[in-house]
């Protein structure tokens, strides 16, 4: 007869079973009895079946009528020969023999375990019974825990080395599966590791990154956007990997425009570059600038980027490369030397209808700082005939002039100007009719328009006219 020993809740439960169903749940024989110290337990069980407890009755197996053909003896020893893997509850694995005694109904299993004994990895609900088979631990199928009696139970029909361990991890998802990020931004991964029959486990997963140069992942799976490209981050869970794809954009942050402030003569050019940079300030290839102009009268530009100067002044050239805009501010000038030459036109008086030819001699040493102007009016002008030609002297330093000499028609002149505009006056005017003279004009590379207005001694203005001349 089997020695009386304790049986756990699961085996109480399948001798009820067995019996029940008019099974004789009794075993021949007898043995020693010894602890999970490596010491063997031996148990003969015939063709009647029956209920056998080993290591204290740690183990327990339910062997039903019909299971053996013949009484053999059981022997169920623990043991420490083992495949290394996770979540094995190392003092509970056992070695069944006879080795490959082979079963022809289900026998019950039941293997208790130690709380204590269970890895930290592992929760106590995904303990289950497994088998070796070769190298490798397998799962019994259908095996389950019970957490009040701390025993897994499960069916088996051989005998090999069974024993308790954590559900392994068959898969760890990843989501998302693709993710698209930019540089210095982050998103969040999260990994699920899943067991057979796609069970939840809850397991230490690691995070790596095929590429940290692209993305970087911590810890808790956050990856971080570091530069364009694609990288594969990786979770892995008891040495089983699930992967995702993460892309990393690098969109245009700034537009840099070179040179920032560039300053040419009215009808000189220009070349700006407009380079695209990332978050990082790294520049970004592949893009092309759209370019515009926010003054066109004072400067144009290609599309090219080539700037051309108009007129005096200043412009902001843009360029706008992804909805991103970069700007230069263009100075234009105009050239004091490019007033040097001769200039035909004419003058017309406006409330008086005379006119006459008109003709304009400039030279300009800017390297002396010198200018002069010789003007001379034909015609009646003033109703005095045609008058001698009158010359201007004086100074020309940084885009700016100022010349003054003594004129038959207009007095003591002084005129005073840049490169776009002039003003000035003449006083004394010879006859006593006329008191003085104001003068203002604009100046392009190519025309100058003298304005003058008359006013007699009262200081009434009864006269004006234009002078138009153009480059020769």
């Amino acid at each position: 007869m089997l020695p009386t020993v304790r049986r756990p809740r699961y085996a109480q439960l399948a001798v009820l079973a067995f019996a029940l169903s008019g099974l004789t749940a009794t075993a021949c024989g007898g043995g020693d009895s010894s602890g999970p110290s490596g010491s063997s337990n031996s148990v003969p069980v015939g063709p009647e079946g029956g209920t056998a407890e080993f290591a204290s009755g740690a183990v327990t197996l339910v062997v039903p009528a019909g299971a053996l053909s013949n009484t053999i003896e059981l022997v169920v020893q623990a043991t420490t020969a083992f495949p290394q893997a996770s979540g094995v509850v190392p003092t509970a694995v056992y070695d069944f023999g006879p080795d490959g005694t082979q079963f022809s109904q289900p026998v019950s299993l039941t293997i208790e375990f130690a709380p204590s004994s269970i890895p930290s990895t592992v929760d106590e609900s995904e303990l289950r019974l497994y088998k070796v088979v070769g190298s490798a631990w397998e799962l019994v199928a259908g095996s389950s825990v019970n957490e009040l009696d701390n025993a897994v139970i499960g069916n088996i029909l051989s005998f090999s080395k069974y024993g308790v361990r954590g559900l392994h991890v068959e898969t760890v998802g990843v989501t998302p599966a693709s993710q698209q990020v930019n540089v210095s931004s982050t998103a969040q991964f999260t990994a699920q590791p899943q067991g057979p029959g796609n069970v939840n486990l809850t397991r230490t997963v690691t995070w790596t990154s095929s590429n940290d140069a692209v993305a970087t992942v911590d810890a808790n799976g956050v990856v971080t956007g570091q530069s364009a490209g694609t990288a594969t981050i990786t979770a892995t869970a008891d040495g089983v990997q699930g992967s995702a794809t993460v892309t990393v954009n690098d969109p245009v942050f700034t537009v840099d425009v070179t040179p920032a402030t560039p300053a040419i003569n009215v009808g000189e050019t220009v070349q700006l570059t407009a380079t695209p940079r990332g978050i990082k300030g790294n520049a970004i290839t592949g893009k092309t600038p759209t370019w515009a102009t926010l003054n066109e009268p004072i400067a144009s530009v290609s599309q090219s980027g080539l700037v051309t100067g108009n007129n005096q002044g200043s412009a902001d050239i843009t360029a706008t490369i992804d909805d991103v805009v970069g700007v230069a501010t263009v100075a234009v000038s105009i050239s004091l030397q490019s007033y040097a030459g001769t200039w035909i036109g004419s003058w017309t008086n406006t409330n008086f209808g005379s006119s006459g030819p008109a003709s304009l001699v400039i030279t300009v040493n800017e390297q002396a700082g010198t200018m002069q102007f010789t003007l001379d009016l034909g015609g009646n002008v003033f109703d005095g005939g045609d008058p001698p030609a009158s010359v201007f002297s004086g100074t020309a330093t940084n885009g700016a002039f100022s010349v003054s000499g003594n004129s038959a028609t207009f007095g003591n002149v002084t005129l005073t100007g840049n490169g776009a505009a002039f003003t000035g006056q003449g006083l004394n005017v010879p006859g006593g009719v006329v008191s003085r003279v104001t003068f203002t004009g604009t100046v392009s590379t190519t025309q100058i328009t003298w304005n003058y207005q008359v006013f007699n001694p009262n200081n009434v203005q009864f006269a004006q006219g234009t002078m138009v001349v153009n480059k020769q």
